[in-house]
């Protein structure tokens, strides 16, 4: 299991892509988002950039991301945003 926890709020490209890059290394067969808005975020990006070829300027918006996704798991911890629920 390998832990990302640098997810700041409103997280830039860079903090995106430090994630990608650590459970590509990691061999993340699923991936977990923890926590608010932002952190499920991340978890919802990382889990299209590890099987997909899409550049990440391509996934904006609603029905972008185009093939499968790596397993993903949402836990809540804040109430509010409804990212676990969003696309």
């Amino acid at each position: 299991m390998t832990v990302f926890d640098d997810v700041v709020a409103d997280p830039p490209e860079a903090v995106l892509m430090s994630c990608v890059e650590r459970a590509k290394a990691a061999g993340a067969d699923v991936v977990m988002g923890l926590g608010g808005g932002s952190s499920m975020d991340i978890a919802k990006l990382v889990a299209v950039m590890l099987v997909s070829e899409q550049p990440l300027s391509e996934l904006y918006g609603i029905g972008k991301v185009e093939g499968k996704r790596t397993p993903l798991v949402q836990v809540p911890t804040t109430a509010g945003t409804g990212s676990e629920v969003t696309n």
